[in-house]
């Protein structure tokens, strides 16, 4: 894999907390999401839509931090994208399973909160 920059869910947690200004990106299934929720304020795209959203996402000055379960499919989007000259994304180190292990909130997207 390329080198890739990744964070760690304490620095990702200060960087939320002082409104630094970063697009959250959880890239599992919706079925993983039923089962463990997601980072308040991060948006969803599994990472099958990727794709056709990667320009508009990319395209913007913040920093783009995705996540996963564990953290390896999201390090696999940040290492193509990095192979592809797009600096400004952001591994999870761990994922959503290293968020939770350390009772960091968790909320339930809206669409699927019934």
């Amino acid at each position: 894999m390329a080198n890739i920059r990744e964070i760690d869910i304490h620095s990702l947690d200060s960087m939320m907390n002082a409104a630094d200004n970063i697009i959250l990106v959880d890239i599992r299934m919706e079925q993983e999401l039923r089962e463990t929720g997601i980072i308040p304020g991060a948006i969803h795209i599994p990472i099958h839509e990727l794709g056709h959203k990667l320009h508009t996402l990319m395209n913007d000055d913040r920093e783009v931090v995705f996540y996963c379960r564990s953290g390896m499919r999201s390090a696999h989007v940040c290492s193509v994208l990095a192979m592809n000259g797009i600096n400004n994304a952001i591994n999870l180190k761990g994922g959503i399973i290293e968020w939770a292990r350390h009772n960091k909130p968790l909320s339930m997207p809206a669409r699927l909160a019934s």
